[in-house]
This record gives C-alpha cells, structure tokens and sequence, in this order.
C-alpha cells in the first residue's frame, strides 16, 4: 500500500478498526473492498465515521477495478465514487460521473448524462447502468443503444453479459445492420456468434426487400439463416407463406417448412398447402408433402375455385429463351420419383420439433438471472423465486445447435450453396434387388413409350387422311409420350412452340400418388399429374377417371386445355370410354381409340370419338323418365356427341357406319351392354371439396404487412443528439481512456 504522508494518531486507530482490510492475499470473491488513495481523511457524521478518499482513488473487488477522483468510504461495503469514474473488468469498461457500489450485492450503480461502456468491439450509451462486479453483468432501465462494426441495437431496457458477450433487450427494442432491420419487444443477441434470437413477435425487412416475422426464432448471421419456430410468415414480390416453423437462407433463399403450410403464387392465382415443404426462393419452386394440397382460385365474380391433393406436390419455373432452357440440365429434384420423394420423408421426422441453439446460459449466481422469466408474450425482466438452468419457450429446449434432418443436397438449383458448409453424403451402394428391380422398371417404360408412339404415328396418319368436316378446325391433338421422370419441356408438342416463345417462363406442377381433384362442375382422381402454364394444359396419368354432371370418363392418359381458368378442351388416349349413367344398371358408352371432348363455360359442348368408334346408347321419350325405349350399338370410323346444357341433342355416325337398334325385350343375348373396359367409379369420385381439400385458408395480408412501419431508431436519435448537446455545453465528455493502475497490484 502506499505511503500517505503524515497520519494523525486518530487515523491510525481507525486503521486497527478496519485492519481486516488487507490488501494482499484476499480472495475475490470476498465480501471485503480493497482500496487505496493518495490521500484519506476520517470524518464523523452523526453517531458514525466515514473515511474520505481523494487523488487516484482505487477500489478493488471480485477482480473488478473502480477508479475515480475522490470517494466516500461508509463501512467495508458500502462505498460513494465521485468525478471520472472507470470501472474495469477485464474487457470491459463503464465510465460515470459517480457511482454507487455495494460490495454486499456486488452492484456498481454508474451515474451521469450519459453512461458509456466499452467491451472490445461493443459501445453502448444509457442514460443510467448497473454492474455487477462478480457475475460481470450489466443493466440499464431508461434506454439504451448499442454498436457493434454495422451493428446497431435499441431497447427501453437490455441485460448485458459480459463475460459471454451476450444482451437482452426488452421493450421497443430495434435492430439493422446490413443484411435486415429488425423490431420486436424481446430479443437477445450473441456479439461473437452474431446470432440474434427473439422470443416475441418480430418483424424483419431484409436486404432483398423480404418481409418475414414470426412470434419466436432466431437469425444466424455467419450462415445467414433465419430459423422461426411459431407463427412464421414469409412475404416476398409474388408470395406469401405461412408454416408454424420455417428455417430460411436468405443467401440461396432455400428454406425449409413445417406444419400447416400455405403459400399463395399471387401472379398465378394458386395456394399450396402441406405440413412440410422445400421452397427454393432464387428459382421460385417448392415441394410439399405430407398432406398436400393445391387451390386454383379467381378472383372474377362467378368463378369457382379448383381444389387438387396428392401425396406429394411439386411447384417449380424453367425460364426459356427462344423455346429453349437457359440452361442445361434441370435441377436434380424436378426429376424425383415417387420413390426419391418417399425417401426424403423417411429421413424426415415430422415430430421433431424445430430447436433453437442455445442462445443464453443464465448463472443462477447473477441477482439478474432472478429477474429474467419468460411468459406467453415476451421475455420480461421480473421478479421470480424459482428458475432453472436453461431458458425455455414454450417448452423447447434451447440446445447449442438446430436440429433439422438432413435433406439431399440440390447442387444444381442452388449454386450458392457451396458457399456454405454442408455435411458430405455418401451415397450406400445399391443392392442387386434394388438394381434388377430399377431395369424391370425401365424396360417397362420402355414398352410403354414404343406403344404410346406407335399410337401417336397412327393418329396423325389417320388424322391426315381424314377429310370430314369438323365442327372445331382449329382442334389439334397433342399427345404427351411420356408421364414422369423426363425432361418436362420434351411433353410439350413441336407444334407448341411458337407459344413457348411468347412466354419466357414455364411453370410446372407436378403431382404424385392419389391425386383427387374437385371443382363444383367438374371431378377427377389419378396417380399422378403435370401442369403447364405455357399452354395452359394439364395431363392425368395411371387409372385417370374424369366425371362432369352424369357422365364419367376413362382412359389411360388424360390431357386437359383450359383458357382464363376454365376448361376448354379434353383428350383421352389409349382404351378411352365415356359412361353416362341413364337408369338402374344401364349406362350410355362411347370408345374411341382417341376422344376429344370440347367445353364451353366449363360444359361439354361435344364429344368426339375416333378411331374404331363405337357406342351403346339407350333411347328414352321423355326426359328423366323411369322408362327406357330401346338400345342402339354403333360402330364407325367416328362419331360426334353434340350437347346443350350437358344433355344429349344430336349424336352424327360417320365413315363405315354399322349400326343395330333393339326394342328393350328383343336384346340378343350374345349383345353385351357393357363394352369391354366398362367400370363405373362413383365411388372414387370425391362428392365434395372437404373430401379433396380439409385446410383452413388464410386470407393475404399484404396489404396489412406492407403498412407496418420499419423502426426509427428513436432512442437511438435522442441519444445521439443529447450526446452532442452536451459535449457543446461542456457537460459531459466521450470517454475511452484506460485504468492507470494494473489489476495484478492487488494479487501481489
């Protein structure tokens, strides 16, 4: 200790008193506050004595160094710091123009104008600061605002952690840096790991213009990953999407999503739902499944909505150039199989619940931690007499890092993605089943392919050599050789081209395994199905069946043309049948081996059968009479069916026609009434949309998010502008200097 000059015999009693003050040797975690001065001086107020300190006053205690111009020392605890205040631990330093400490809490209360505090890279700025000496803990309670390089954090109130460079911050609380701004009431953020956690409804504008909230998640700046675990919600130019969980990239814009999933493609008039989805943001494609489900609406009044489900569902863009693909190659998941996506759902738990990494590990030590608790609306800053060792939210655990499973990696849709670390996969060997089943399965589809075009050539041999007249010239068959797993470009028809030109960007969606479709006026189930936007077309493979009013339509493939949402035209390839239920058990037919079927506001208007046609049709006098007249068969090249508000009005036979009517009772039993690939399906036939489509649809709050305010920044304004004023005025100082004595002096 040093030497003071002359003391008085008084001052050396008082000395004796305190002699349990030494000050080498002590523990830090003492209760005892070390200190020196170049001058010290007892004064008596009242019944008690205090020592007044002055000229390079230090104290000492739990490592922490206080420094200023003069103090009051009240007992071994309780102490007064006047002028230039520093209080030192380790990389931190608070600067004041008094303080309070108390060495029986272990809490520096720091006062002045403004109170600075330096740790490293972090300043921050509030108008009032406790510290805690032991636990290395700050708080301030009347606003505050800290910087960290572009970093720039807000809030009325903020606990910060010194010794694991971490804040909380309550109340008005804003952030920005380079990458978003962000605003919320509760949120904590990590200076070294720059993960930014919030525990309360956020809202977050990013660089690329996105809007997202959620009422809990995080953001991982390194990885640039934002992961919401409640009430997510994504806004960008053309969608909107909701999951209660969503991890999004905002570098390759992949994200991942998880129950209760709505998207809405505003530009396509289409929502796609599911309970776990992928959507690439760069190419503007998604894949959903479990659950899935599509909605076709219009906003025209009049217009009935479109709803389709499968097992799984993909949504995905090729930009063209002149008819062609940018690129060569598409993406490795436009071409899944049914088994590829099977396989990705396995790996997936759907019962896992999304988990944030460990953001804050409160010591039970920190008075503080006794105030943190976290409700049903925010972190608060509370009292509470029970806690635990880990902060939970709504019952998450907060371990150190996201469990998410691990999906293939997709290296030709996101070529940012080598940017960021991935785990290797190793692909496991196929076994011989696997292989022998995989070539069974392609020599299958290549059957299948040799028999769809040897179909193609014969229908348009056929179609050059026939000269009737029909009513639709303008009809032209198009017939798509192959349903899955290929190019999606090579099912458009070379006669199609020209329309490719015109729209740069073909959307496709694909659908797999039960797919059911109901619209008011119109229902069909298959196995699986493709749609494209450039020709407004859509085509249903593997036991298609198609039902409009009474009547009922098979075949093996089946394409759809619509104009501004409405059917216009139909085509059936291979065993085509058309079923029209009269009376009983007795159903009109017509087969073909080609039909056509032609639609004016969403009703058959004609139906075309070509190509060995044949029909069984029952003559009835009166309209929905309990009576049937008699039962015709015809045979032709082909026939047109005419309608008028779905009922039969004319029916033309044409080329080679052979044709045999019977009074009911003089049937010939060797005459079948059923043709040979008859089946009536009503029972796949969904009777309703809630059979199709059982979902809640949210309605787009564009508008409503668009109108949120982005934070000012007030505090943060006030601050700075009160900082300047009194620098002005010659109040207050902006000060960074250091401690003019080592810590070590009191360890020797």
């Amino acid at each position: 200790m040093r030497k003071f000059g002359s003391v008085s015999f008084i001052f050396i009693f008082i000395l004796f008193l305190y002699s349990t003050f030494g000050v080498s040797g002590q523990e830090s975690n003492t209760a005892i506050v070390d200190f020196e001065a170049q001058w010290m001086q007892p004064l008596k107020i009242a019944d008690s004595s205090v020592l007044v300190l002055t000229n390079d006053v230090v104290f000492h205690h739990n490592g922490a160094i206080i420094v200023c111009d003069s103090a009051i020392r009240y007992s071994d605890r309780m102490i007064e710091c006047y002028g230039n205040v520093i209080i030192n631990k380790d990389s931190t330093y608070i600067y004041g123009d008094k303080a309070d400490y108390n060495g029986n809490t272990n809490l520096a209360k720091v006062y002045s104008p403004l109170v600075k505090m330096i740790d490293k890279d972090v300043t921050m700025y509030s108008y009032n600061l406790e510290f805690n000496t032991l636990t290395s803990v700050g708080k301030y309670t009347q606003g505050g605002t800290i910087t960290q390089n572009d970093n720039l954090m807000e809030s009325q109130e903020a606990t910060y952690y010194s010794d694991d460079r971490q804040v909380f911050f309550v109340y008005d609380v804003a952030m920005r840096n380079d990458e978003y701004i962000l605003q919320t009431d509760s949120m904590g953020y990590n200076f070294d790991t720059e993960i930014t956690t919030f525990y309360k409804k956020a809202y977050i504008w990013n660089k690329d213009g996105n809007f997202l909230t959620a009422d809990r998640g995080q953001y991982n700046r390194f990885t640039d990953t934002y992961t919401f675990t409640e009430n997510s919600f994504i806004m960008t130019e053309d969608y909107q999407t909701w999951a209660d969980s969503i991890t999004f990239n905002q570098t390759s814009e992949l994200s991942h999503l998880y129950n209760d999933i709505q998207i809405i493609d505003e530009e396509q008039k289409v929502m796609l739902f599911g309970d776990y989805g992928i959507y690439w943001g760069q190419l503007e494609n998604a894949m959903v499944t479990k659950d899935p489900a599509v909605v076709s609406y219009d906003t025209s009044e009049g217009q009935d909505s479109t709803f389709m489900r499968s097992d799984s569902i993909f949504l995905y863009k090729i930009f063209l150039v002149d008819g062609d693909k940018e690129d060569e190659g598409i993406p490795e998941y436009m071409s899944y199989t049914p088994e590829d996506i099977q396989r990705i759902m396995d790996e997936v738990s759907y019962s896992d619940e999304i988990v944030l990494p460990e953001f804050f590990p409160i010591n039970m030590s920190d008075p503080y931690a006794s105030d943190v608790i976290i409700d049903d609306d925010r972190l608060v800053i509370a009292d509470m007499q029970t806690h635990s060792d880990s902060v939970m939210v709504d019952n998450i655990s907060i371990p150190d890092s996201v469990t998410i499973a691990e999906l293939p990696v997709l290296t030709d849709s996101i070529s940012v993605q080598e940017e960021i670390e991935t785990p290797v996969v190793v692909e496991k060997p196929k076994t011989k089943r696997e292989l022998k089943r995989e070539e069974k399965e392609r020599k299958k589809q290549e059957k299948l392919n040799a028999k769809r075009a040897e179909l193609l050539n014969r229908m348009r041999v056929q179609e050059a050599n026939d000269a009737v007249e029909r009513e639709f010239d303008s009809v032209t068959v198009v017939t798509v050789v192959d349903s899955l797993n290929m190019d999606p470009l090579s099912l458009i028809d070379d006669e199609e081209e020209e329309l490719i030109i015109v729209d740069s960007v073909q959307r496709i969606l694909r659908a797999y395994h039960n797919v059911k479709i109901y619209r008011n006026d119109i229902q069909a189930v298959c196995d699986s199905l493709v749609s494209f936007s450039v020709d407004s077309t859509m085509h249903m493979y593997i036991d298609p069946v198609l039902w409009n009013e009474n009547n009922q339509v098979t075949s093996e493939i089946m394409h759809f043309y619509t104009e501004n949402q409405e059917l216009v035209r139909a085509e059936f390839e291979i065993q085509p049948l058309m079923v029209e239920y009269v009376l009983d058990s007795l159903y009109n037919q017509l087969a073909g081996r080609v039909m056509i079927a032609h639609f004016v506001d969403n009703r058959i208007r004609m139906l075309e059968a070509k190509g060995n046609a044949e029909s069984y049709y029952y003559y009835q006098e009166e309209e929905n009479s309990d009576y049937v007249d008699g039962f015709s068969v015809t045979e032709c090249s082909f026939i047109n069916f005419y309608f008028d508000g779905n009922k039969l009005t004319e029916i033309r036979w044409h080329d080679d026609v052979n044709y045999a009517l019977y009074p009911m009772d003089k049937i010939p039993e060797n005459q079948p009434q059923y043709m040979r690939n008859f089946k009536w399906e009503e029972d796949r036939r969904p009777k309703s949309r809630f059979e199709v489509f059982n979902r809640r649809i949210r309605e787009s709050i564009r508008e409503e998010m668009s109108a949120i305010p982005q934070p000012g920044f007030t505090i943060t304004a006030e601050i700075d502008e009160y900082k300047i004023n009194l620098i002005d005025q010659g109040i207050w100082t902006d000060r960074s200097e250091d401690i003019w004595i080592n810590p070590e002096h009191f360890l020797k």
